[in-house]
């Protein structure tokens, strides 16, 4: 499985989650913006830049949060911006890009 499938793989588990949550979610297919995923719940909005990794380091999540918190939102309460890390053996990291 090439890395583009491997991404693909964990934005449609993160979709289904969110899903399952009651939220509304739209994908960005083959996307090269700062959102994979926009998730619509009754209380709020999240913008989420969904990655696989094997073994997160804290610099690659840090590089990751500062391109996620430096891209483009709306500047409201209710929408934050969160990077979801899916690893094999751990499951979701999940982290708010401030």
């Amino acid at each position: 499985m090439n890395n583009g499938l491997r991404g693909a793989v964990a934005e449609r588990r993160a979709a289904n989650e969110l899903r399952g949550a009651g939220y509304i979610v739209m994908r960005s297919t083959a996307s090269k913006g700062p959102y994979d995923l926009m998730a619509v719940g009754p209380n709020d909005v999240l913008l989420l830049q969904v990655t696989r990794m094997r073994k997160p380091t804290p610099t690659r999540i840090r590089q990751k949060l500062r391109a996620l918190a430096a891209a483009a939102a709306p500047e409201v309460p209710c929408v934050r911006k969160e990077l979801w890390i899916w690893t094999d053996h751990e499951g979701w990291r999940i982290q708010s890009a401030i």
